[in-house]
């Protein structure tokens, strides 16, 4: 049963980001208050989707790391150079809005990508090794890429915002990969399809209540 309404959300998928970012704007009033829930949601979804990944498979991409520097590469250097000239071209006397567009590029990887991923069969360890990477990295890989592109000096509460991503991606994620390894991809098998529905129920509301 779980299965046939995980596959019914994966059709419904392409809508839910637009549903959801519509119902927060909609119901901000009474979602804004839910706001410390993200953390945990989050840390939900990091969870669901690291059980199918091994400590093993981890360390292979780190043994193998040319596909994740050039995906990082793509994130934090190409698409924040794109997001610079769109700007430029559309949004050239408003800075605020070319600030955006180039922080919305700079800002690590959502574990949104994981659900995307998981969905189509690709490579989960390769994108969990990307999503927690790319979080070590955000506290200094955000500031640099705005002062570099924009002149901006950016404060950013470093510790406030690392214990945050600390909670939401690396404790999470090692605690699956943990219990990936300790069962011998028992829990992978077991709980992955019955978290599968949850973890994209999950999505869909963290991204009304960030929205509201």
């Amino acid at each position: 049963m779980l299965q046939q309404f995980n596959r019914r959300l994966e059709r419904f998928l392409p809508l839910l980001t637009p549903t959801s970012v519509l119902i927060g704007v909609l119901l901000g009033n009474h979602l804004s208050g839910f706001t410390f829930l993200s953390t945990w949601i989050f840390a939900f979804m990091t969870f669901s989707g690291s059980i199918s990944s091994s400590f093993k498979e981890f360390i292979k991409v780190l043994t193998q790391p040319v596909p994740l520097f050039i995906t990082l590469l793509i994130l934090h250097i190409i698409m924040p150079l794109v997001a610079l000239g769109a700007g430029h071209l559309f949004y050239a006397q408003d800075a605020f809005t070319m600030t955006g567009f180039i922080l919305a590029m700079a800002i690590p990887t959502g574990i949104s990508s994981f659900v995307w991923v998981a969905i189509y069969k690709g490579n989960t360890a390769l994108t969990l090794s990307i999503i927690l990477i790319d979080t070590i990295l955000s506290p200094l890989v955000v500031p640099y890429t705005l002062s570099l592109l924009v002149g901006t000096q950016v404060e950013m509460d470093t510790y406030a915002m690392m214990r945050g991503l600390l909670l939401m991606i690396v404790l999470p994620s090692m605690l699956g990969m943990l219990l990936n390894q300790w069962t011998g991809g028992g829990i992978r098998d077991h709980w992955g399809p019955r978290l599968s529905p949850f973890s994209k129920i999950a999505m869909g509301i963290v991204v009304a209540i960030n929205s509201s």
